[in-house]
């Protein structure tokens, strides 16, 4: 469950109809994998003829540098799969 007491949301204005205001929602699952690079939350209009809804950055944590931690640990992860695919594939075959 969010709580929209500790959201941004209440001083953003929907960026479609540009007069009302957002509600924080569940994120889905490609938006919580893209966290990693950018942190952002997703929102929805409170106007229900508007319909809109998207994802914003999340001010607030654009200037925490424990953020940042995630891509280079991420990156290492890939190098690392990828070493050990290679020395896999240069083995020689053992028969």
């Amino acid at each position: 469950m969010i709580n929209h007491a500790h959201s941004d949301a209440s001083s953003r204005a929907c960026p479609v109809c540009g007069e009302h205001e957002l509600i924080q929602i569940r994120r889905r699952a490609v938006d919580r994998f893209l966290s990693i690079f950018v942190v952002r939350q997703r929102f929805r209009c409170t106007e229900f003829h508007c319909h809109w809804q998207g994802n914003l950055t999340d001010r607030s944590t654009l200037a925490r540098p424990s953020k940042s931690i995630h891509l280079p640990l991420l990156i290492v992860g890939i190098v690392a799969m990828l070493f050990g695919i290679v020395a896999m594939t240069m083995m020689p075959i053992m028969g």
